[in-house]
């Protein structure tokens, strides 16, 4: 009987290997199984950062857009100003011109005045020399008129004696 004790140890010896491999299939299974869930994990993982990009995107070109919007009125509002710095300059160019004109004017009525003052002086000291000479003439008509006088009232005596 030991053909049939190796006979059946054979039987049993197959049926262990297939439970072993039905078991190393098993395992299998699972460690697929288990590296499948990891997988789709990581595939959400990786769907979620994906979201974040595009959202992150999305932001990036709205600011980019109101970015554009901002330098657009800036540069808007710079061009104004440069009008504005354009119109102040020429008025002032216009202001200092004018302000060079009030000074030469103000220049020219000052030495008209201290040309009039000098004539004012000069006749003043006219006036001062005829009013001398006046008053000299005076003095030698009152010394003639005296003289005259005294003349007269000498000749009046002279007569009288």
């Amino acid at each position: 009987m030991r053909i049939h004790d190796y006979q059946e140890q054979i039987v049993e010896l197959h049926a262990w290997e297939e439970i072993e491999a039905a078991m190393g299939a098993e395992e299998m299974v699972m460690n697929l199984a288990n590296k499948n869930m990891e997988m789709e994990s990581q595939i959400r993982q990786l769907e979620a950062d994906r979201d974040e990009l595009e959202a992150h995107r999305d932001m990036d070109e709205q600011m980019l857009e109101e970015q554009k919007l901002v330098e657009k009125a800036l540069l808007g509002e710079i061009e104004g100003l440069h009008v504005r710095i354009s119109e102040l300059q020429q008025r002032m160019k216009q202001e200092d011109d004018h302000r060079a004109e009030l000074v030469s004017t103000i220049m020219k009525f000052r030495k008209k005045v201290g040309e009039q003052n000098e004539e004012i002086q000069e006749l003043k000291d006219q006036v001062l020399r005829y009013q001398e000479e006046l008053s000299g003439h005076k003095s030698e008509e009152n010394s003639m008129a005296s003289m005259v006088s005294q003349m007269q009232v000498n000749v009046n005596r002279t007569f009288a004696e």
